[in-house]
């Protein structure tokens, strides 16, 4: 089986954007959490 370079750029691609994904799900879950263990810090 021959692989193209473009195959695996488009691979390296699709990969990319999964993590990408993934960690912008993780930050604004955190993003969410931070907010409100300071309000309740400061309260």
């Amino acid at each position: 089986m021959r692989v193209s370079r473009r195959d695996i750029f488009y691979l390296l691609h699709k990969c990319y954007d999964a993590v990408n994904e993934r960690k912008q799900k993780n930050d604004s879950i955190h993003n969410r959490k931070i907010p409100s263990a300071a309000s309740i810090t400061r309260a």
